[in-house]
């Protein structure tokens, strides 16, 4: 939680000493009266029960946290604090800084009532607080009781926040010398088209090469039953003609209606440009989306819509208000705060479950989304309690005591880096891979509606990102990245969570993790390290996927490599777990020799056997090995891949694919206490296909 006040004033130093609990929100590091511990961590660490009813900070701090505690336990209705003799299940921290600002979090420990399994559940909520200015200082504001300001997007404040910075992004004043563009871009292929003289809508087809400045839309559509109006090949002749605003979502008209407002003409809109139903035009259009977002004069995110029904402009509701609250010094002077509980919540949750509620924003946990904000020349996102400005040089948020955040805004900016900025191809290099094994981890975590969507949701940002690699692209792995960029890994968010199926249907080959499940989390650790001895290094012979020429970083049909290495036969068993339900398990075999090798072995997804092989498990498979772990039995293969230290060897795990006539991957594998004598001599080098 961030706060923001006044330092406590000289006058009032005289008058009293500071709060020795709150410490009159006084900076920790120029505090003589803080602790070892304070210091230590930085912060003031203290429970409700310690606040001081006289003191006007500390009434503040018991209120903020009574308010939060009231919301939090009437959301989560399941849980129930915890209740331990001696200990507390509660606490604020509030961590001053020097210019008044200070972090404070309100945190919890709380179980569920039902007590059908083991664990705890950590919550924390954050608000911000900082002095009330005297505009925002109601005349009829009554000491020690919350007034809300009724927050709206739409208000005069609001909008002229958003225009303010456009102008200024777009002069290329300040330190925005970078997110000037000299001439309009090219229109996309179909925008909606505002008329300027009786503001009436129409799907308009520009002349090749004709430019204008235009808003794009980044929304998430939302489930069947809440689809937004789609442009098809029946309705498009009447989408010439006229657009029905009274057929338009509530997030549609918000969006018309801020381009009204900021003098724009034209807005591209996903669901109304592309025809939805024309496989060729949506191919054709998903390819050139990165252009389209990163060339648009503002990009505008409805961060908390869940669903086109949902206004991103309405005022905001109670919770994400900004609230004033005054209360008494010891002279019976007001001291006055403003303070807002913004739009984010986690909770950390050691049980089969992890528990999001409404204290998200959605557009980051859905995938195509990524790419609309990081391509983006510049974005201003609507959420429930705040509206962040995002471009080339910099983040900014209406709520100027807020801390900003830096996430996408870094990533942006190293995007801009790696093409704009002068470097040597080994700086640019080194550069792209950090900056691509980022965005595939945050990618990795996202949901997205149609599985088939997982290498187009993408495809803008390897687009982007091409001129860098100058290679090959193979369903999400570039060729200069192989063969270590096959020695991705699986990275579960809860060490609880359980394997999943794979997906049934073809979505990338077995080798590129955007085979794997949606949501489901990667990462890298194959720039660690160095090659194999020649004996065991894999050599690259072929690659190659079927893809169309209109997306070459689209969907694939099939794909495959070949390459020539040694393999090594091992057995998979597996073994129960409390907290996962399975565990599986290498044995190598006897050509491996003495020594203490160890292994950590981290499975794709649900492993079947079939005809005594491992594969990937779908929803059809076999997996009744489950009840009864210790029943399972499945011959794989291991293929190494590098070094990560001079002990430890890192590779992947094969099952054989007899249909597709080749290997298919079914996990990443860590071996450590690797020596010379562990090893097999002489191994045997072969050519195998990787489907």
């Amino acid at each position: 939680m961030v706060v923001q006040v006044d330092p406590p004033s000289p006058v009032s130093r005289a008058v009293s000493s500071p709060c020795d609990v709150c410490h009159d929100f006084q900076p920790v590091e120029s505090n003589p009266r803080a602790g070892p511990i304070d210091r230590m961590f930085n912060l003031y660490n203290t429970h409700v029960d310690n606040l001081r009813d006289e003191c006007p900070r500390c009434s503040l701090l018991k209120t903020i946290f009574l308010r939060l505690q009231s919301s939090l336990l009437a959301e989560y209705d399941e849980f129930e604090p915890i209740n331990r003799e001696g200990t507390q299940s509660s606490g604020i921290w509030v961590a001053p800084k020097s210019d008044g600002t200070v972090l404070a979090r309100c945190t919890w420990d709380m179980q569920l009532k039902k007590r059908d399994e083991q664990g705890d559940t950590y919550f924390y909520r954050e608000v911000h607080i900082h002095p009330a200015t005297e505009s925002e200082i109601p005349k009829s504001l009554k000491m020690k009781k919350l007034h809300n300001t009724h927050w709206s997007p739409k208000s005069e404040g609001s909008i002229q926040f958003v225009k303010d910075l456009l102008q200024t992004c777009e002069a290329g004043q300040g330190d925005h010398h970078h997110c000037r563009s000299e001439h309009d871009p090219s229109l996309p292929t179909r925008v909606i088209r505002i008329d300027p003289e009786d503001e009436s809508l129409s799907l308009y087809e520009p002349q090749p090469g004709e430019t204008g400045a235009y808003v794009a839309l980044s929304h998430c559509w939302g489930p069947p039953n809440r689809q937004p109006i789609r442009t098809t090949r029946e309705t498009i002749s009447q989408m010439r003609a006229s657009v029905p605003e009274s057929e338009l979502s509530c997030v549609f008209r918000d969006t018309i209606w801020l381009c009204k407002q900021l003098g724009v003409q034209y807005v591209w809109i996903d669901s109304l440009c592309i025809i939805q139903d024309d496989a060729g035009d949506w191919e054709i259009e998903s390819a050139k989306m990165a252009d389209y977002y990163s060339q648009a004069h503002l990009t505008v995110a409805a961060e908390s819509s869940m669903n086109g029904t949902i206004s991103f402009l309405q005022e905001s509701p109670d919770r994400w208000q900004r609230m004033i609250y005054s209360a008494p010094d010891q002279d019976g002077h007001p001291l006055t705060f403003a303070f807002q509980e913004h739009f984010s919540n986690e909770v950390f949750h050691r049980g089969p479950y992890n528990y999001w509620k409404d204290g998200h924003n959605i557009l980051p946990t859905r995938a195509w989304t990524l790419q609309e904000s990081i391509l983006s020349r510049r974005i201003v996102r609507f959420t429930l309690s705040d509206i962040i400005w995002e471009c080339q040089s910099t983040s900014e948020h209406y709520d100027s005591s807020r801390v900003l955040g830096i996430g996408d805004l870094n990533i942006r900016q190293a995007l801009y880096a790696l093409r704009n900025l002068e470097a040597t191809d080994e700086e640019r290099r080194d550069g792209a891979d950090s900056v691509w094994e980022s965005l595939v981890r945050m990618y990795s975590t996202r949901a997205i509606t149609y599985d088939l969507d997982k290498l187009p949701a993408f495809s803008g940002i390897a687009a982007s990102l091409a001129p860098i690699f100058q290679g090959r692209y193979f369903a999400g792995i570039w060729e200069a990245h192989l063969p270590r960029g096959l020695g991705w890994t699986t990275r579960r968010l809860e060490s609880h969570e359980p394997s999943r199926c794979a997906v049934g249907q073809y979505i990338a080959p077995s080798w590129s993790w955007a085979s794997l499940p949606q949501a489901m989390a990667v990462d890298f650790i194959s720039r660690v390290g160095e090659d194999l001895e020649p004996d065991f290094h894999p050599k690259v012979l072929e690659a190659f996927c079927d893809r169309s020429d209109k997306a070459p970083f689209g969907r694939v049909r099939s794909g495959y490599i070949l390459l020539e290495a040694p393999i090594f036969e091992v057995m998979l068993t597996c073994e129960s777990s409390s907290n996962r339900g399975v565990k599986y398990k290498l044995d190598f075999g006897p050509e491996y020799g003495e020594g203490d090798l160890t292994d950590e072995f981290y499975e794709d997804c649900l492993l079947a056997e079939e005809y005594g092989f491992a594969k990937r498990a779908t929803k059809d498979s076999r997996v009744e090995y489950q009840k009864d772990p210790s029943t399972f039995r499945a011959t794989a293969w291991v293929l190494w891949l590098y070094k990560c230290t001079e002990t430890q060897l890192c590779g992947i795990v094969l099952g054989l694919d007899e249909l597709a006539e080749g290997f298919e991957r079914v996990g990443y594998i860590s071996a450590g206490g690797v020596t010379a004598e562990t090893l097999p001599k002489n191994p045997v080098r072969r050519q195998l296909k990787l489907v």
